[in-house]
């Protein structure tokens, strides 16, 4: 699941996502290869993620799927002035009151609900695990749901940033096009 939130000032905001149709390497190909082609489609945003595992994921889905883009694809995504790891700006630049900069935490510091009861990454696997299993499509949508959730926690934490720094420039964080969060 590739999950993007476009958030265009003045506007709610809009979430768009790649599910993989199949659960097999052709079906992680094909979702992985639209993601690429939304980079591609939108290559005037400024992407947002919030940790490592983003890079690292596509970088893995790259060595998998060469045909579907180059190193120098996935490298240039993550160009420091076409994208920001809101973990770093937060670690590195901001002091929090809490025992975890992990993106619950800090969403929740900024105010954002998940919409499930009980959300958690380790939760998104194991749905993702019962849902290969069975093929029920109410986990399919939560894992959507959840998905949806992290990408609009991403774009509150980076308002935040914004609303915290004077001038509105923390880490490239005043983009006026901005998709927020992407991967899985």
């Amino acid at each position: 699941l590739h999950g993007f939130w476009h958030d265009r000032t003045g506007t709610d905001g809009e979430f768009v996502h790649f599910f993989a149709p199949t659960i097999d390497e052709a079906g992680e190909r094909e979702a992985f290869a639209a993601a690429m082609e939304h980079f591609k489609a939108h290559r005037s945003a400024h992407w947002y993620h919030y940790s490592a595992y983003e890079r690292t994921a596509y970088r893995g889905l790259q060595k998998r799927h060469p045909s579907v883009c180059s190193e120098h694809d996935i490298a240039d995504i993550f160009l420091p002035e076409r994208c920001t790891d809101l973990y770093q700006v937060i670690s590195r630049h901001t002091d929090w009151p809490l025992s975890s900069y992990g993106i619950k935490s800090i969403a929740k510091a900024c105010g954002f609900d998940w919409t499930d009861v009980d959300p958690s990454g380790a939760n998104s696997i194991q749905w993702f695990d019962d849902f290969a299993r069975t093929g029920d499509p109410a986990l399919r949508q939560r894992i959507i749901d959840y998905n949806r959730d992290d990408v609009i926690a991403s774009a509150r934490v980076r308002d935040a940033l914004i609303e915290l720094d004077e001038k509105g420039q923390v880490a490239n964080l005043s983009s006026p096009h901005r998709v927020v969060r992407f991967g899985s």
